[in-house]
């Protein structure tokens, strides 16, 4: 059986249904009886968990092109519109991804 290449653009549809799933997850927790709180929040952890582990392989990727510059940019706005928010969440990631756009723009 072959293996689909892995891809940015790729690995941006995995984080994409990750997060959804995660959504799915952190909604049916929200309902959740309270003797089932504690699988909720296990439930919540791994399905953030996931995302993240996408996210990170997303941000890790070097971007060659500007479609993967925008995902990217998409994966790291994802955390919201307020700036505080993106300096808290991933400075790192905040600072290289500026670093890869500076040297891909010459």
């Amino acid at each position: 059986m072959q293996q689909a290449e892995l891809s940015l653009p790729r690995l941006f549809e995995n984080y994409q249904a990750a997060d959804a799933e995660k959504r799915r997850v952190y909604a049916m927790a929200e309902q959740a009886a309270d003797d089932d709180i504690g699988a909720a929040e296990v439930a919540c952890y791994a399905a953030h968990d996931t995302a993240e582990a996408v996210a990170d392989a997303i941000l890790a990727w070097p971007a060659r092109s500007p479609i993967e510059f925008a995902i990217k940019a998409r994966v790291l706005l994802a955390r919201g519109s307020d700036p505080v928010d993106l300096f808290h969440y991933r400075p790192e990631d905040l600072a290289r991804f500026l670093r890869e756009v500076c040297s891909f723009a010459g």
